[in-house]
């Protein structure tokens, strides 16, 4: 009862987001003593998917075999229920042969996916296991092939099988995928990720001698937010009571093994509402139903700040699409191969702000807050939005060029304020006691010398009545505004090849998954017509015996 009343308390008063707050400035307390040397080595930053999420030195995976000792993973323990987990980032393309050899040597045989390859038009994580069924794979010394596949209403199962190329040695490899995780935020329900936990278990996944390998895109909010909720219930049912239950101590005792774990205050409240849906089923004379305002949330305390709009520029930000029923709508595996396929062709969207394009062999997750990165790392922080002259730099080309346009109207109107600033000072001077002809005259003809001259000799002696320097000629002011057209086209230029060869490298990714697609469904093709060609001489063999037998009969 006592937890059930802290969410209402926190949803009433809305704590979450200052609550969350405090626990982040405890944690950056804790972990002040850790290091991130193998992490930030030059050869193992292009092992990394984002740079602000890295394993702890003292509690990583360390690799015995291969070419690095070196993956993005780390050792979780809750000593309190004797679990044991490994939580690891996506594999990336380069990385997926280290996934695997990790698996092998921890002896895990569980794998727990809890993203999908694609989301937000992003990919989130390589395809590191066979699409179809009897389709082999290769990674490195690995071999992986599909068993089997069996789909659920929230969640797939697949039956893999592991083969180290070098000994011939096989190994049996359950993965289960959570497939209604939305791309924003949290579920909706509790109970289908109570429900996949309770698979979990059922399966007897969580072994220390066999620990599982759990991951999500980086491997710490969703990844986080699964294991603060199983090790939670597995303590209640140990001690048979939730009353001294504290999530917020449990959480902070799980960073201490892997940086950021469950990163946002929806995830932390989601959190909660998982652990009383466990509980109501482990104890139900102590939990009634979970009210349904709870289970609903807050949205408004679910929304994150916006970000304030660029200056010059009067733009509306673009409302957040609504969340789609799960039930009706539930993503399969095919979503995510036909997303996969058509990848290069969608443009990332610049006005959200939130994700970039990932490299599948680099980091590139500059300028971006995605739900699977660390906006304020504790340890290695957060650069900041690159700004000149007051203004956040756009990160997209068309509204680089409109700021640029804006900029040269702008100097435009300066140079006519200048312009009728020299006549009017021109004026005023030919109007004080010299109003014959042959004077303004000869003060035109200066005025002409003048101007005749180059703009090094001239240095403008003629000033306002309050002996005030007058402004820059307009010459100079259109110069700077060209340099700095210039290197808006070159930043412009570069953003465009970059943006390119990330586009040609997803490609290639693309061809070799059509490919391996095309040829399973081929071979799958090819074994039915064999599997047709044995039955039919089966048949014709049963028949000629057959034929053979009566002949022989009516004969004797």
């Amino acid at each position: 009862m006592f937890l059930l009343e802290e969410v209402r308390e926190h949803d009433t008063n809305k704590q979450w987001n200052p609550m969350f707050q405090m626990m982040h400035l405890e944690t950056s307390q804790q972990i002040e003593h850790k290091t991130l040397k193998a992490a930030k080595a030059p050869q193992n930053r292009s092992l990394n998917r984002y740079r602000d999420v890295l394993p702890y030195d003292d509690t990583r995976v360390h690799l015995k075999t291969g070419n690095t000792d070196y993956i993005n993973a780390n050792y979780v323990e809750v000593s309190d229920v004797d679990r044991k987990y490994i939580l690891a980032q996506g594999p990336l393309q380069n990385t997926s042969g280290d996934f695997w050899r990790m698996i092998w040597e921890n002896d895990s045989t569980s794998v727990i996916m809890l993203c999908r390859i694609v989301e937000k038009q992003m990919i989130k994580c390589h395809p590191y296991w066979p699409m179809g069924e009897d389709e082999v794979v290769e990674f490195g010394s690995f071999q992986i092939q599909n068993v089997q596949t069996v789909m659920k209403q929230h969640y797939v199962i697949r039956d893999l099988q592991l083969t180290y190329v070098l000994t011939g040695e096989t190994k049996s490899i359950k993965q289960y995928h959570f497939m209604t995780w939305p791309d924003f935020g949290v579920p909706d329900d509790a109970n289908s990720f109570v429900e996949f936990l309770n698979t979990l278990r059922r399966d007897d996944v969580f072994q220390n001698q066999r620990p599982p390998v759990i991951h999500c895109s980086a491997g710490i909010g969703r990844s986080g937010t699964l294991i603060l909720v199983d090790a939670a219930l597995k303590l209640c049912e140990d001690k048979n009571s939730p009353n001294s239950l504290d999530v917020r101590k449990m959480l902070l005792a799980l960073r201490q093994f892997r940086c950021g774990l469950v990163q946002t205050p929806q995830q932390f409240r989601f959190a909660h509402l998982a652990i009383l849906t466990g509980l109501h089923d482990k104890f139900p004379s102590l939990f009634s139903d979970v009210p349904k305002e709870i289970e609903e949330g807050d949205e408004d305390e679910a929304e994150p700040p916006a970000l304030p709009e660029k200056s010059k520029h009067n733009k509306v930000p673009p409302k957040k699409p609504p969340r789609a029923s799960h039930a009706t709508n539930t993503p399969t595996p095919e979503d995510d191969v036909r997303k996969y396929n058509q990848i290069t062709d969608l443009e990332s969207s610049d006005g959200s702000g939130e994700d970039e394009v990932i490299d599948l062999s680099e980091v590139s997750d500059d300028n971006e807050e995605d739900e699977d990165t660390i906006p304020d790392s504790p340890i290695d922080s957060q650069e900041q939005p690159q700004q000149s002259n007051g203004v956040v730099e756009s990160n997209g080309d068309e509204e680089d060029y409109q700021e640029l346009d804006l900029t040269g109207k702008d100097s435009e109107e300066d140079d006519n304020e200048v312009y009728q600033e020299l006549d009017l000072t021109k004026v005023d001077q030919n109007n004080t006691g010299k109003t014959d002809t042959s004077e303004s005259q000869s003060n035109m003809e200066k005025d002409d010398k003048v101007a005749d001259l180059p703009e090094s000799s001239t240095t403008a002696p003629t000033t306002t009545d309050k002996d005030s320097p007058l402004p820059e000629p307009p010459t100079q002011q259109k110069s700077k505004i060209s340099t700095a057209a210039g290197s808006k086209a070159r930043e412009n230029e570069l953003r465009q090849r970059e943006r390119s060869e990330k586009k040609e490298a997803t490609q290639e990714l693309i061809n070799n998954i059509k490919q391996r697609m095309k040829d399973s469904e081929n071979k799958a093709k090819k074994g039915a017509f064999e599997n047709n060609t044995m039955l039919l001489y089966v048949g014709v063999a049963i028949v000629v015996t057959s034929c053979v037998v009566l002949a022989y009969k009516w004969l004797s």
